[in-house]
């Protein structure tokens, strides 16, 4: 099917694009920051409050089992009641939640309230996507994409742990870290009410059609059997799975394993887990551009096996703060481009024709479900018995299948597979037979 494109003059004029980008990459990176600032306060929650770890993997494996569930079915929504009427109350809910978890104190009140949070960051994230790529201008709207996603572990798991931790020091006690958490996404959530406009900047013929029919196709058996049979998009769902799951070791875990098994203090922690993020936003800025010139399969094998290494050598560092924001920092960065690389072009590239938007909903909600979800429930519960020291290991055992999968991943990039067609093309006929 030919899709064409006409673009002309922006519908709500050229700063629409940019102010709304400025928005929600600071939503999206106040929603991150919240999410991961259970995992960053738990050392210190943990012994006000009684918790363990596989109370943590609990409360994360609830979060994200109803992210991913939600994740699923919100774009429907947003596609049948506007992006604003989604985005806008789930934002609003969500720094509520926040709030809250700092006011309870049992580990049943907080699972329940973070379950909350995640339903309604599950209905946020598809939201955004859809409204940036809506927003933005086509020769730009890769550009924004990357700029928004990046917001993720910028203020997640970077800048986040460094507020986080250094707030303990001005105010009375961690549950106030909580309750500030929740003014930012508040007022944010009332500037994105105002600019959001539910009609796109550059209309493009031909888009609405395609996504409303993968919408409706989504939750078809028949369309999720026949994503599933593509090579790629099997090996993009099992490393997706893999890679949350090594995710929620660096950034669920890490932290009180710096603090317990390494011995750092909490606030030289935040310090040192911030390079997860700061990694994060640089492997996936960086990496992201090299897979178009040297391929998927090359990308995806070196980005896995990369992560691993360094993840192994995180318990050869010893105590040295510099030496382990370097080694989480390289971490983070393999990791984060790994999903970059599985979240885009891989899952693009394999979906079959008109089944974009349910590989697209496979892919993450599987990877929430099952690798934030239910993995990461094991692998706390897990590390309750075995002990915080394994908890990297984990991890890099993850990275390293994630590797040997890139192994029978078939090439897919544009320009390597042109450059391939036409190096075949200039053989002889006479020695195609032989070659082959």
């Amino acid at each position: 099917m030919t899709v064409t494109t006409k673009v002309g003059k922006p519908l709500h004029g050229r700063h629409h694009e940019w102010t709304l980008l400025l928005l929600l990459a600071g939503a999206y990176g106040i929603t991150s920051f919240d999410r991961w600032l259970l995992p960053t306060l738990f050392p210190v929650m943990s012994a006000d409050l009684g918790l363990n770890v596989g109370d943590l993997g609990n409360i994360s494996a609830a979060f994200s089992i109803v992210f991913g569930v939600l994740a699923v079915v919100a774009g429907t929504g947003s596609d049948r009641w506007g992006r604003r009427r989604i985005m806008v109350p789930a934002l609003v809910i969500f720094s509520i939640c926040s709030a809250l978890t700092g006011f309870f104190t049992s580990v049943i009140a907080i699972l329940v309230v973070r379950t909350i949070l995640g339903m309604a960051e599950g209905a946020f994230t598809p939201t955004i996507y859809a409204a940036m790529v809506e927003a933005s201008h086509p020769k730009r709207r890769g550009l924004n994409m990357g700029l928004l996603i990046s917001a993720f572990p910028l203020f997640g798991l970077g800048i986040g742990p460094i507020i986080a931790t250094q707030l303990l020091t001005v105010v009375p006690t961690w549950h106030w870290v909580f309750y500030l958490s929740a003014v930012p996404g508040v007022i944010l959530a009332i500037l994105i009410a105002r600019r959001q406009k539910d009609r796109p900047n550059y209309p493009l013929e031909g888009i609405s059609t395609i996504e409303s029919q993968s919408t409706r196709e989504a939750f078809n058996p028949r369309s999720m059997i026949r994503v599933l049979r593509q090579r790629n998009m099997s090996i993009a769902l099992v490393s997706t799975i893999l890679a949350l799951a090594a995710m929620f070791v660096l950034g669920g875990l890490i932290p009180s394993y710096l603090t317990s098994v390494v011995g750092v203090s909490v606030t030289n922690m935040g310090l040192i887990a911030s390079a997860i993020g700061f990694g994060g936003f640089a492997g996936q800025v960086a990496l992201a551009g090299l897979s178009d010139l040297w391929g998927r399969r090359t990308l995806l094998i070196a980005e896995g096996a990369g992560a691993a290494v360094c993840l192994m050598f995180i318990t050869a560092v010893g105590n040295s703060p510099t030496a382990l924001f370097a080694i989480l920092f390289g971490a983070a960065f393999f990791c984060f481009a790994v999903l970059s690389l599985l979240g885009g072009p891989i899952t693009a590239e394999a979906a079959p024709r008109g089944f974009l938007g349910t590989s697209n909903g496979v892919v993450i909600g599987a990877g929430e479900i099952i690798g934030s979800g239910i993995a990461a429930s094991l692998i706390g519960n897990f590390v309750v018995s075995a002990g915080l020291q394994i908890a990297p290991a984990i991890a890099a055992a993850c990275m390293g299948l994630i590797a040997l999968l890139g192994l029978a991943l078939r090439e897919t990039a544009p320009r390597i597979v042109e450059r391939r067609t036409q190096s075949t093309d200039s053989i002889p006929p006479a020695l195609v037979g032989e070659k082959q």
